[in-house]
């Protein structure tokens, strides 16, 4: 389950920034930096693979634990 939160956190955390982002240049009439805007949404995709693969994630988070 904390696996599942971690990866949403990340998720909604890059969405907010990448809205800022957004809101920021549109405020101030500037070109969208694509460059700028792909590094904000690396935190989504990141966020996207790990609820895919949560339950191996979790495993392997459980493993390093133990060690």
């Amino acid at each position: 389950m904390l696996v599942y939160f971690a990866a949403l956190a990340l998720m909604s955390l890059s969405l907010l920034e990448f809205g800022l982002y957004l809101a920021e240049c549109h405020e101030h009439k500037s070109p969208v930096s694509v460059i700028h805007a792909g590094l904000l949404l690396v935190l989504f995709v990141l966020g996207a693979a790990i609820l895919v693969r949560a339950r191996a994630v979790a495993r392997w988070v459980d493993n390093k634990l133990d060690e």
